[in-house]
């Protein structure tokens, strides 16, 4: 795997990643890429990803995936949210999101999570709520 992480200017970070053939065989030539853009300044956080899955397995030749999100802390409260969507070779595409919120009160911190999924199913079938 080959890694770069840029040092932060003005809050802002990039990341990204690729991994070599290794696993290579005669019917599959797995690899990843993946890359991110942060911003994390005082309070506020923000991110955004992609990652990219080639031949991991036979049955899913193809994987991409998303994310966006971010946090900010007031006081003793942070909110924060994730958004995520992913599509996979002969599988429907998948969403989900998620909501959360933190109470800090000296070494003890109170979390509160709720998470919606959509996109459970295979290609073309009734597609349930995931949650």
């Amino acid at each position: 795997m080959v890694e770069y992480w840029s040092p932060s200017l003005a809050g802002f970070s990039l990341r990204a990643a690729a991994t070599s053939d290794e696993g290579r065989t005669d019917k599959l030539d797995p690899r990843v890429y993946a890359a991110s853009l942060a911003y994390c300044k005082g309070p506020y956080y923000a991110f955004y990803t992609y990652e990219e899955h080639h031949d991991l397995k036979a049955s899913t030749p193809k994987e991409t995936g998303n994310a966006v999100g971010g946090k900010v802390r007031l006081g003793p409260v942070e909110l924060g949210d994730t958004f995520q969507e992913y599509e996979k070779t002969h599988l429907a595409r998948k969403r989900s999101w998620l909501l959360s919120l933190a109470y800090f009160l000296g070494k003890n911190e109170f979390i509160y999570q709720y998470q919606n999924a959509h996109g459970c199913g295979a290609q073309g079938a009734a597609q349930p709520d995931c949650d």
